[in-house]
């Protein structure tokens, strides 16, 4: 047992034991299998699958925004309303302009994306 002491008070800690709870958490040897640890974590929490081609945000729904990194089904929305605000975009430059749609996140998404 382990004891934390708060405002005076004793409370105690109960010590979680891996080595019963989960027989898969055991057969892990994170040193040696961290490739097929990383492998399995890949398939448990899918990552997003790049697009292939660049995308125009001139003429793209939000089922191609949303393949874009960083873009998800809200700032997609975000993006379909500001590029009808404003009619079509004359440069990729102008998704600065959307909210939530920070430095950071455009240098992510620059590379997949084209005004035609």
């Amino acid at each position: 047992m382990y004891y934390f002491k708060y405002k005076d008070e004793k409370t105690e800690l109960n010590r979680f034991d891996y080595s019963s709870a989960d027989s898969s958490f055991n057969s892990l040897n994170f040193d040696e299998d961290a490739d097929s640890a990383g492998i399995a974590l890949n398939r448990e929490f899918k990552t997003k699958e790049l697009p292939s081609a660049k995308i125009n945000i001139n003429k793209a729904g939000a089922e191609e925004l949303v393949k874009l990194p960083g873009i998800g089904k809200i700032t997609a929305g975000k993006i379909l309303e500001y590029r009808k605000s404003i009619k079509a975009f004359s440069s990729i430059n102008q998704l600065k302009n959307i909210k939530g749609i920070s430095e950071v996140r455009f240098n992510k998404l620059k590379n997949y994306i084209v005004v035609q």
